[in-house]
């Protein structure tokens, strides 16, 4: 097998591989014997005709099959021997196939250098916004559960009071629905920080760390937001012909949406990987953020 990488720029190669047809004969073989069992050929039983007349009775079936089994078997040993790690499934282009010889260029990308210093991550300054809930988020809250109410109450019923309201809405009075209402409030006022504080380390991230983003994958992680961002829109009931007015505003989002989500991605895991974290595919995001937050101040 010979090979030939050609560096197109940045992380792009062209493989050419040429494998002579020697090489082939093993794989052209069981293709023939798989053929000669599916097929009739006249004067002969199933599996029983030379291989040579199977070759020549379906010689589009016979090559078809040849290059469905050689191509990727011939890419993956070109990927080893090069020592090259890609990213996407192999474009393969370029093809021919004589009888002394397979030739065909598979275009790829390759994963990219990613490299963090510690001390970018380590010194990311963190805002926190004191968690509390105020007496007016409980009055607001008591106003609107009240006027819900009285719409079904008849008018001797209108004075409403909190503990009536804490009993409609099965507490035993005031003070229990108030305790509960806090404890939701606040719950939900954490969660929301961590999404802001999270947002601020992955916003540095992505500004302060360049490195080449595979094209292959951020097109194919777009198609995957694009068709979810679609389809959610047609469940809401959005007329096509709305849809397709805005097609190119939602298309560009998605893609810068699909660049943010590999770089970071690449980011993530390369952290992950310096401090020696433990993760898997699911709690990469989870896993580096709260370290990262672990080490600020």
């Amino acid at each position: 097998m010979k090979l030939e990488v050609i560096k197109k720029g940045g992380i792009s190669r062209d493989i050419k591989i040429q494998i002579p047809g020697e090489a082939l004969k093993d794989i052209k073989d069981r293709v023939l014997a798989r053929i000669n069992q599916q097929v009739t050929v006249s004067g002969f039983r199933k599996g029983k005709a030379p291989l040579g007349l199977i070759e020549k009775n379906y010689p589009d079936l016979t090559k078809e099959e040849v290059l469905k089994e050689a191509i990727p078997f011939y890419c993956n040993q070109a990927l080893k021997q090069e020592n090259l790690e890609v990213v996407n499934i192999p474009k393969i282009k370029d093809v021919v196939y004589k009888e002394e010889e397979l030739s065909f260029v598979a275009e790829v990308e390759l994963r990219p250098q990613v490299n963090i210093d510690k001390s970018l991550y380590e010194s990311i300054k963190i805002k926190r916004k004191p968690l509390e809930v105020r007496e007016e988020e409980w009055e607001k809250f008591i106003e609107g559960i009240k006027e819900k109410i009285s719409q079904v109450l008849s008018k001797e019923e209108k004075d409403i009071s909190e503990d009536f309201l804490a009993k409609w809405l099965g507490y035993s009075d005031k003070d229990e629905l108030k305790k509960a209402f806090h404890s939701e409030v606040y719950l939900n006022k954490v969660i929301q920080r961590k999404r802001e504080i999270d947002k601020q380390i992955i916003d540095v991230l992505l500004s302060k760390v360049k490195f080449e983003i595979p094209k292959s994958l951020v097109e194919e992680q777009k198609r995957e937001i694009l068709t979810s961002q679609l389809e959610e829109l047609r469940r809401r009931g959005i007329p096509e012909e709305e849809i397709n007015k805005h097609h190119q505003e939602i298309s560009k989002k998605a893609e810068s949406l699909a660049t943010d989500q590999v770089k970071l991605f690449y980011i993530l895991e390369e952290i992950a990987k310096k401090e020696k974290l433990n993760y898997n595919k699911d709690n990469l995001y989870e896993v580096v953020t709260g370290f990262i937050l672990s080490k600020t101040l």
